[in-house]
């Protein structure tokens, strides 16, 4: 940056301009975050894992046909259902679909697998991707806000931040593996519906 001094009152003006924009969009961008992390009920009702999967993909599904991502599914029918606000798991799997489109720059395979765990009180999704991985010392700041390895411009660093959220406000977890230049694997894990909750999911 030009040394003050020498700035005339335009240019000096123009900088404020720039920094008073740059707080404003920052700010609205720290609001967004906060109101996906609000600690609050949604509303959680019985829902098919591979129903949620398909709709979702289908919002996504000419990027991939652009990028020459193929998709695969295996889900097995008998899977149970599962406890969740229906746009907000929408929204965790169209977050780790295009993550996954992105990662596979010169096309690949996107495959979303399920099973139930062992105990029987939760389901397994997991959303892998062909790509180019993850470098070690990334993956334990992977769900850290503002935290992206995408150049400027490409990414807030929020994505990851925000399914963590959700996830976790419906009890569930997260976790990633991934081998740099082998591929990446998030898996999902959420609470099967028992039929004993209520729609508010108290």
């Amino acid at each position: 940056m030009e040394d003050l001094e020498t700035l005339s009152n335009e240019e000096k003006w123009k900088y404020l301009q720039d920094i008073y924009f740059e707080n404003e969009r920052a700010g609205e961008t720290v609001k967004s975050l906060l109101d996906f992390t609000r600690i609050q009920k949604p509303e959680r009702v019985p829902l098919d894992v591979k129903e949620i999967v398909t709709s979702t993909h289908r919002l996504v599904a000419n990027e991939m046909t652009i990028n020459n991502v193929d998709f695969e599914v295996d889900i097995p029918e008998e899977l149970p259902e599962v406890l969740c606000a229906i746009g907000q798991l929408r929204q965790v799997f169209l977050n780790l679909f295009i993550n996954a489109v992105q990662a596979m720059k010169e096309g690949g395979l996107l495959k979303v697998t399920a099973r139930p765990a062992k105990d029987g009180r939760a389901v397994k999704i997991t959303v892998s991707d062909t790509g180019v991985g993850i470098p070690p010392e990334n993956i334990p700041h992977l769900f850290e806000p503002f935290f992206t390895t995408k150049p400027p411009g490409e990414g807030t660093g929020l994505g990851l931040s925000v399914i963590y959220g959700i996830i976790k406000k419906h009890g569930g977890n997260i976790e990633v593996d991934s081998v740099p230049g082998e591929g990446t694997s998030f898996t999902v894990t959420l609470p099967v519906a028992t039929g004993e909750e209520n729609s508010k999911g108290e």
